[in-house]
């Protein structure tokens, strides 16, 4: 579902799939996406999207951005360590 309001600013369901690299929905939905300012730009006039953030580690050492990595279109299932 978030990849059909993504894919309003990315042109594709397939393109925007391709560039989330990680998801989060265990306390609130949020995702990491490879893309321009112009295209946070467009994420930020989503209806129900509250912040669009830089984007940051969570674990520098091991560059982890925290939430699920999302690899070919799916998250990896639910993992306490990726929290």
């Amino acid at each position: 579902m978030k990849c059909v309001s993504l894919s309003f600013c990315i042109f594709s369901q397939e393109e925007a799939r391709i560039k989330i690299y990680s998801v989060s929905h265990r306390c609130y939905f949020a995702f990491g996406v490879l893309g321009s300012e112009d295209l946070s730009l467009k994420i930020k006039e989503l209806p129900k999207v509250k912040w669009v953030l830089p984007d940051s580690y969570l674990d520098v050492n091991n560059k982890d951005y925290g939430g699920e990595p999302f690899i070919d279109g799916k998250a990896v299932p639910y993992d306490p360590k990726y929290h």
